[in-house]
Formats: structure tokens, sequence, C-alpha cells
């Protein structure tokens, strides 16, 4: 197992001059897992954890991993609605607890996994705002497609101009707790669609945004979010920020 991980994730952080990274609790991975991977490389990767509030045990569990070194939940990834009574229960504890949350969003409710909202977003911004104290780091289709201000329902990956800004920007602006998490092809396509868009979207949230790949440049090297990030020109101060700062903020690991 050890050689198995040097061999590819380690080699992959190595490969990109990535210092540290956080490691998400997949689907496949108990949270135990994930705890001792991290400690065999204590100095590299930092460990997340999933929950699931309908098991009467999670949050024994959850204060136990965090007791361990668990410096956040994530991806978080219960199909219910995300201002369902027992989601908000894990909002109010991991702000207790001071650690972040990592939420995948889905973009429609026949997806696989992932909470559900409207387009709109107007469960997301009931919760963001009742759980101020909460660090919400929002992820895949269902947040990113929600920059632009036309969002149709059926579509997961939007394309061209964003025109006029969405929801998801006048999140960022209103809600200070709220993060948004660059991995994946949903973050990718976000910039990707619209490049002046992006530069700007980037400058003016550079305090709010986190790098991460959710190894898409492994699968798809043509789609290297950090080479997109590098390509629009951005000030080093925004991309430092981007790259590591706001992450490090967060989680203080």
């Amino acid at each position: 197992r050890q050689m198995c991980i040097r061999d590819s994730l380690i080699n992959y952080l190595d490969e990109r001059g990535v210092e540290k990274a956080v490691l998400l609790q997949d689907r496949a991975r108990p949270a135990r897992q994930i705890l001792e991977i991290c400690r065999m490389f204590r100095d590299r990767l930092i460990p997340f954890c999933k929950v699931d509030p309908r098991n009467h045990s999670w949050l024994e569990s959850l204060k136990r991993y965090v007791e361990e070194g668990v410096k956040g939940v994530g991806e978080y990834t219960v199909k219910l609605p995300v201002d369902h009574v027992l989601n908000r229960r894990v909002y109010e504890v991991c702000g207790r607890l001071e650690i972040p949350i990592l939420i995948h969003l889905a973009w429609h409710p026949d997806n696989e996994y992932g909470l559900l909202d409207k387009p709109g977003l107007k469960g997301l911004e009931s919760v963001v705002s009742e759980h101020s104290s909460t660090i919400f780091i929002m992820h895949a289709q269902g947040w990113w497609r929600e920059v632009s201000a036309i969002v149709n329902p059926d579509v997961a990956y939007p394309k061209g101009p964003v025109g006029e800004p969405g929801r998801a920007v006048e999140i960022l602006e209103d809600y200070p707790n709220v993060y948004g998490d660059l991995s994946a092809y949903s973050g990718y396509n976000a910039l990707a669609r619209d490049a002046g868009f992006a530069k700007w979207f980037l400058e003016r949230f550079s305090n709010r945004l986190l790098y991460g790949s959710d190894l898409l440049d492994f699968f798809r090297p043509e789609r290297s979010l950090l080479r997109l990030l590098l390509s629009l020109g951005i000030s080093d101060s925004s991309l430092s920020r981007i790259l590591h700062g706001n992450l490090a903020r967060l989680i203080n690991p």
C-alpha cells in the first residue's frame, strides 16, 4: 500500500512542485484509512473525512477523527437538500469544531451523489447566512455553473462567455464564510469558458479561492488548472493566495 501511494499520489505532487495537499475521503475508503495514509506522509498530506448525518454515530466519529488530526469535512456528498435539517446539524458542528466543510453540490436531482439545491442557490444562501461561523468550501457543477446569471438546469458544464455574473459570485460577495474549490472539471470549466471573466473573478476573490486538482490533470493532462491559472496573467500575490495561502489560513496545518 505504501509503495502504491508513493508511486502515484506522492509522485504526482512531486512532479507539480506541491509541498502539501489535502487528501479528501472518497467513497471507496473509510476515514480510518485516510488517517493512516496521511500519517505515513504527515509532512505532505492533510486529512479530511466524510460524515453521514443519517448514521446515528456520526458526531462521535467526527469528534474522534478531529482529535486524531482531521482538519475538515469533505468531500461532503450526502444526497439531501443542502438546507435539510440533518445537513444543518453537520454545519453547526463544523462551526463549533472550527473546521471547514467542503461540499459537493450536485447539478441535477438525478445525479449519483452530492447535495441538492435548485438553480439560484437559495437553499445554500440560507445555510451560509444562518451558519456564519462555519467555513463552507463549495465544489462541483451545481456551484460552478452559477458563476453566470444564465443557468440551464440540464447542463452541467456550460460553455461560452459568462456575461452577467451569477449567484455564486453574489454569494462570494455577500458571505465571507464561503470559499470556492477550483478543482475538477467543474472548476476548470468555470474559468476556461471565459478568460476575461476568469481573470477578473480570480483577482476579485483571490482571498476566497482554493487551488485543487481532483486529479483532473492526471487523467486529462490537457486540462491543467495550474497551467490555466498561469496563463491568465493574474498577480503574483493573487496566485500565491489561491495556490496555498488561503488553505493554509483555513486549516493551519
